[in-house]
């Protein structure tokens, strides 16, 4: 149900979904059910942006072989989600220094590039590939951040 919300981009039904998982994987002793919910719920997580809780479900799930494949990919997308953040937060910084004082890029005798401009061309190299790693989650989260 879960996974066709999100599909869907039915985030205000993934939502609902993803509180009842949530009651139920508190609840429940079998490891299949702690499993499926935690699964379904860090996806959900993973989809709206939140990383961290995707990242906390998927490593305390029990490790039931149905959910290796979501499991282990999903932690892989979520360190990549944590990864664009972290370019991103890269990026606004060196933007907001070079707006701040221009003068502490230090030009090299014979190189035109500055230490600023090198940096900035490395992380928009790493947002563009981790881009076209999980396009849907990227896709998925600039929307939700739109709606909100």
């Amino acid at each position: 149900m879960m996974q066709v919300c999100l599909e869907l981009r039915r985030l205000d039904e993934a939502k609902k979904v993803a509180r009842y998982c949530s009651g139920f994987l508190a609840t429940t002793e079998d490891d299949f059910t702690k499993a499926s919910m935690a699964d379904a719920l860090a996806a959900y997580y993973l989809r709206i942006g939140d990383p961290e809780s995707a990242l906390k479900l998927w490593q305390e799930a029990p490790a039931d072989p149905v959910f290796r494949r979501q499991r282990l990919c999903g932690i892989a997308k979520a360190h990549l989600l944590q990864a664009l953040e972290a370019a991103k937060t890269g990026l606004l910084t060196l933007a907001g220094q070079k707006w701040s004082n221009p003068s502490s890029e230090i030009r090299l005798l014979g190189n035109a590039a500055t230490p600023i401009s090198d940096a900035e061309r490395e992380l928009e190299d790493f947002q563009d590939a981790i881009k076209r790693l999980i396009p849907e989650i990227v896709e998925a989260n600039q929307a939700h951040a739109r709606a909100h």
